[in-house]
């Protein structure tokens, strides 16, 4: 069972919980720290990662904003993604960015993926309706499939799983900061996107003179 979490959110993808926040960086009302740090791959860089789904469109409407902001990520950071399964429906996505990224056309499917569910409204929830959108973008639908159903995906899946709740994490878009601290969309009287990606980016430089 996942801890609760006071996630303080506008517009967010939830396994629901809501609340309010001010403009400032503040514990507890811009970012939450967390009860307890969760280990991260590697100890010489600051692993940022963003737990998102494919079927939330306030992902949709983030992911312009956070890919171009993560490419310029300096060389002591790791960026991750993390695709969440809040409902059913949502695992064929999830297992979809896990086959992507092994066959190694992760970059080439993301956006257009994004593009198929929310712009053109395509009901991309099953196995066979994945495939054939790979095969549509050229991607060896074949592979994709064997990947989307093996053991070594479903791993993957429990390790997100487990990830979720290690970071206490309950709505998305969320990013977190180094095993410690969980961003998610706030009130804060600008773009909220744009603040959310403020916080990180403090929070960021904080972990980075830590680690000095």
């Amino acid at each position: 069972m996942l801890k609760a979490v006071k996630v303080l959110v506008l517009g967010l993808c939830l396994l629901p919980l809501a609340g309010m926040a001010d403009e400032t960086y503040v514990e507890g009302k811009d970012y939450q720290v967390l009860s307890e740090p969760v280990h991260t791959p590697d100890p010489k860089k600051i692993q940022v990662i963003e737990f998102f789904s494919y079927a939330c469109p306030h992902c949709n409407a983030f992911d312009p904003v956070v890919t171009p902001w993560a490419a310029k990520l300096g060389d002591d950071v790791q960026f991750d993604h993390v695709p969440v399964v809040f409902h059913p429906s949502w695992e064929g996505l999830a297992r979809t960015y896990y086959a992507t990224h092994e066959v190694g056309v992760e970059e080439k499917i993301h956006a257009p993926l994004f593009a198929a569910i929310h712009q053109d409204h395509r009901n991309l929830s099953t196995k066979e309706n994945l495939v054939a959108f790979m095969k549509e973008q050229n991607v060896d639908a074949e592979q994709f499939a064997k990947v989307y159903s093996s053991f070594a995906t479903d791993m993957r899946l429990k390790k997100g799983e487990g990830l979720l709740a290690s970071y206490e994490v309950t709505g998305v878009p969320s990013i977190t900061i180094n095993g410690k601290y969980v961003v998610a969309p706030v009130n804060s009287g600008e773009d909220t996107f744009t603040h959310m990606l403020k916080v990180a980016d403090y929070l960021i430089a904080k972990e980075r003179k830590a680690m000095q």
